[in-house]
């Protein structure tokens, strides 16, 4: 499974990160950043974004999205 986390360098969103990190299911983890993170893991792929202007980095979020396969919401 690959997530997309945007807040990866705030308090909540750090441990958010290490926690996706850490589960087998996850693939990878797509962390949205104002600036790079100083985790370097196999699973982290950062990408720097002006989150004022989210709709020039509009590949990353379609990168993401499986229309072929149905969604469903679990607690992780």
């Amino acid at each position: 499974m690959r997530v997309m986390l945007l807040g990866a360098t705030g308090l909540t969103g750090g441990k958010v990160l290490q926690g996706l990190l850490g589960r087998e299911e996850v693939t990878q983890v797509v962390a949205l950043v104002r600036h790079k993170l100083p985790t370097l893991h196999d699973k982290l792929a950062q990408h720097e974004v002006d989150f004022d202007r989210l709709e020039d980095h509009a590949e990353l979020f379609l990168s993401l999205i499986h229309i072929s396969e149905p969604t469903r919401l679990r607690r992780i």
